[in-house]
């Protein structure tokens, strides 16, 4: 079973909190962590393969973006 360390913990954190909304997510978040931008995507797969992470989704307020069911 993997391990996770702190930066592990803090990336978790974040991610669900939510992905930042810009152009370079990954980027700010690796900016907040002090670690490359590539280090925080390895992490993911690994946290992924380990199955900590299940999946990455975006959920939107339909209701307040205007949609209608």
């Amino acid at each position: 079973m993997y391990q996770i360390d702190s930066v592990d913990r803090e990336l978790l954190r974040i991610l669900q909190g939510g992905l930042p909304v810009c152009s370079h997510p990954y980027a700010e978040i690796a900016d907040r962590l002090g670690i490359s931008e590539d280090e925080v995507l390895r992490r993911i797969a690994v946290l992924k393969d380990s199955h900590i992470i299940r999946r990455l989704t975006g959920l939107f307020d339909s209701k307040s973006l205007g949609y209608t069911s």
